[in-house]
């Protein structure tokens, strides 16, 4: 079934230059996916998420957005100002790739400034282990010492047997999100991962995100036992912080699902 969308005029989607996107097709024009038109298929997540916001031509904020961010008194009744398509955030000052947000969005709830992030997926993987990105990093790079200092600012400890397990991309995006929500002086950092459901998925691929979701929020939280993809925004502990990673800053996650017709 499709799902709704809630109107807001007054918000803009823009890409990091200042363009602004008024349909899919701007989208793709302005903000394309990393792999361009290789990744700009329906049923697949770069296009879907663009469909969730602009597909009717104007601004919406998808209503599960709306509605996970409603189960939390720090975000409910949130409005956006603007939104941003992979929008890039410096991690750190080393050279190379930084943190590629399918989603930036900045806007208000009644507590305050709030910064979302947003990764969209279909069932694509949340990137490799961290042991792996680890020990596949080439002579020089300097991947081993950003993950090293994301592992202590996000949980505390350098990467260890447990640590090594969860999945990269599910760190450098709460990295992320602390870095961009302090750099717009907000007052809350959110990260949101956005599946979008059809009968084209690989079930083995979706069960995997489910569980390597579920496993990475058991180990920061350290309480087993909650489903952290239930479509609520769960709040996390306050993270030791870094350098660049922010200490102190309310942070919280959920996962939502958008079924495909």
């Amino acid at each position: 079934m499709e799902e709704k969308a809630m109107c807001r005029a007054n918000f803009i989607i823009r890409n990091m230059n200042g363009d602004e996107i008024h349909s899919v097709d701007e989208w793709f024009k302005y903000a394309p996916p990393k792999m361009g038109i290789r990744h700009w298929k329906d049923k697949r997540s770069a296009k879907e998420v663009a469909k969730a916001w602009i597909g009717t031509g104007k601004p919406v904020m998808p209503i599960k957005l709306k509605s996970v961010l409603d189960t939390h008194q720090f975000t409910k009744d949130f409005y956006p100002d603007w939104v941003i398509p992979e929008m890039i955030t410096a991690l750190d000052n080393f050279k190379g790739e930084h943190r590629n947000q399918d989603l930036g969005i900045l806007g208000a709830s009644l507590e305050g400034k709030v910064f979302i992030s947003v990764e969209a997926k279909a069932d694509e993987p949340f990137d490799k282990m961290i042991s792996m990105q680890i020990s596949n990093a080439k002579e020089g790079s300097k991947i081993p010492a950003r993950i090293e200092g994301f592992s202590k600012a996000i949980f505390g400890r350098p990467v260890d047997d447990r640590i090594g397990q969860l999945k990269y991309q599910l760190l450098t995006g709460l990295a992320g999100a602390l870095i961009e929500a302090k750099s717009q002086n907000a007052d809350y950092a959110v990260f949101i991962v956005h599946e979008f459901i059809s009968r084209s998925l690989d079930a083995k691929k979706l069960s995997r995100n489910s569980d390597d979701f579920q496993m990475f929020f058991e180990e920061l939280t350290e309480i087993s036992g909650l489903n952290y993809g239930d479509g609520k925004l769960h709040e996390i502990k306050s993270v030791p912080g870094g350098e660049f990673v922010p200490a102190g800053m309310p942070l919280l996650s959920g996962k939502i699902q958008t079924q495909l017709t």
